[in-house]
């Protein structure tokens, strides 16, 4: 499972049986993190989640700043609550690229704002996934 964490919205995708195709799957508003964690759970459970990847904020010159702490937060508690493997990855350009990909598909305005993140989480699971398979 991939999340792309926002301030407001969790951006979730899940990948194929075979670890190879990330799928955009739905959006998580926030509320309290124990709402947040029980529609994860939920979604995890749903999916048969091995494994979850967490895009990681990151400057564009590769430091992390006041946002990854907060990400390395969240990464902590999805560790505990869902006792799974919980990997970070690059998330540089993520919610950009997904923008891009959705104007290219003809989608724009609102319906673009609500697809964005759960986009962004299913770029965030491919490339992960694609590095994983290439051995990096």
């Amino acid at each position: 499972m991939g999340i792309d964490y926002g301030s407001k919205r969790l951006g979730v995708a899940i990948s194929d049986s075979s670890a190879t195709l990330a799928q955009p799957v739905t959006v998580v508003e926030r509320s309290k993190i124990a709402n947040d964690l029980m529609a994860l759970a939920k979604l995890a459970k749903d999916y048969d989640v091995e494994e979850i990847v967490v895009g990681y904020p990151l400057s564009l010159s590769g430091v992390a700043g006041k946002q990854a702490a907060v990400v390395e937060s969240f990464i902590k508690k999805l560790e505990v609550e869902f006792g799974l493997p919980v990997a970070k990855y690059d998330e540089r350009l993520s919610s950009k690229e997904a923008d891009v990909w959705l104007k290219q598909m003809g989608v724009r305005g609102k319906k673009a704002r609500k697809r964005i993140d759960r986009v962004a989480a299913a770029l965030i699971l491919q490339s992960y996934l694609d590095r994983k398979t290439r051995g990096g």
